[in-house]
């Protein structure tokens, strides 16, 4: 029996969270599906490795600039040779190239996947645009229920094709039961440095933290890309004056791109998230995984990741906030921190694992193409 032909379609490989669960994905699929993985830029990192040691076909067409007309042709004459059943796109731009595939009759069916979440009051026209232009997707996946309900309100018509796919987790990890072992409390950000995710607002409130309650007793370490857009590079600099000193400057570290991020979570006693909006934060639901307690910022899918009472929601538009939380947080008696940790690990188990994501995926590729 001939097995179903899967594309996946994605920017790059270099690290990120929707390129983790790309490749989480195209993993499981390919047990059971032919399964190719087209990309258009050549940033890469361990994940590419990931896929050729599992034996998933990459290909790459490389954009040669933005608005690069050849590499669509090249794009579309690729696919339609390649002649799949079904294309999967995670972000965006794979997105729009994905459904003009589909619009240029090159595969038969498409499902795009919404990896974030559109937190402005008002659409961007951008967005609008794009966001009508799934009208060619025969399913829209999102991995954020209120990024799912925010677009059913905005965009009615496409209510009975959009769904709601959490990210995949891995519990058989030989880290899940590991338990931190330091003297000094540490906490770990996975994270890039955009200025939505707030290492400005962080960085004010370890200087409240330092005038009200002393100096820290703890660590941070945040681990993820440094931004290069202009005005993340001028935060970033405001953020490092604002440390200053030695006391602060050796509490915050940004430590940039890492490969082994469940080794340095475990390594930790709990997380911080202050992002200004997310769809399914993948360093967020990994912590949690394993049995991390968290501090989440309050905005889109954060207060169900705490339904279970596992960590502490707050304002992250407040320094004095995120220091009192922060505060709270290493003040906690040991036993409190572990059950807190056990409570989040419960839920991504329940919601999150690797088989029931899978599972899902699988149901509806069949589901689509029949």
């Amino acid at each position: 029996m001939n097995r179903i032909k899967i594309l996946l379609v994605l920017d790059h490989l270099n690290v990120g969270g929707a390129q983790r669960q790309m490749t989480f994905l195209a993993k499981e699929l390919s047990k059971e599906f032919d399964v190719h993985v087209l990309l258009f830029h050549p940033k890469t990192s361990f994940l590419e490795n990931e896929l050729n040691e599992a034996g998933v076909i990459i290909t790459k067409i490389l954009k040669k600039s933005k608005y690069d007309l050849f590499f669509i042709f090249k794009f579309l004459k690729f696919i339609r040779k390649l002649n799949v059943e079904i294309s999967i796109s995670f972000l965006e731009t794979p997105n729009f190239y994905n459904e003009l595939a589909k619009l240029f009759r090159c595969v038969p069916k498409v499902i795009v996947s919404e990896r974030s979440a559109y937190f402005k009051k008002d659409l961007t026209f951008k967005i609008k645009t794009l966001e009508k232009f799934h009208s060619f997707a025969d399913v829209i996946v999102a991995n954020s229920k209120s990024q799912k309900d925010r677009m059913n309100s905005f965009f009615p018509k496409h209510i009975n094709k959009r769904m709601y796919i959490p990210n995949g987790y891995n519990f058989q990890t030989d880290f899940k039961h590991i338990i931190t072992n330091s003297n000094k409390f540490s906490f770990i950000i996975l994270s890039n440095t955009n200025s939505y995710k707030n290492p400005l607002n962080l960085c004010k409130a370890l200087v409240d933290y330092q005038e009200r309650f002393g100096v820290p007793e703890f660590e941070i370490n945040w681990f993820g890309r440094i931004s290069s857009v202009p005005r993340d590079v001028q935060i970033m600099k405001e953020c490092l004056t604002l440390l200053g000193g030695e006391s602060l400057g050796k509490v915050l570290t940004f430590q940039g791109v890492i490969s082994d991020v469940y080794n340095k979570i475990t390594q930790s006693n709990a997380l911080i998230h202050l992002s200004d909006f997310e769809g399914c934060p993948n360093g967020v639901c990994e912590a949690m995984l394993l049995s991390k307690p968290v501090i989440l910022s309050n905005v889109c899918d954060h207060p169900l990741l705490m339904s279970n009472n596992n960590g502490i929601l707050i304002d992250q538009s407040s320094p004095k906030e995120i220091a009192n939380a922060m505060n709270a947080m290493v003040n906690l008696p040991n036993r409190s921190l572990l059950e807190m940790g056990a409570r989040g690990s419960q839920f991504i188990e329940e919601r999150m694992n690797v088989d029931l994501v899978t599972k899902t995926w699988k149901e509806l590729i069949i589901k689509t193409i029949n």
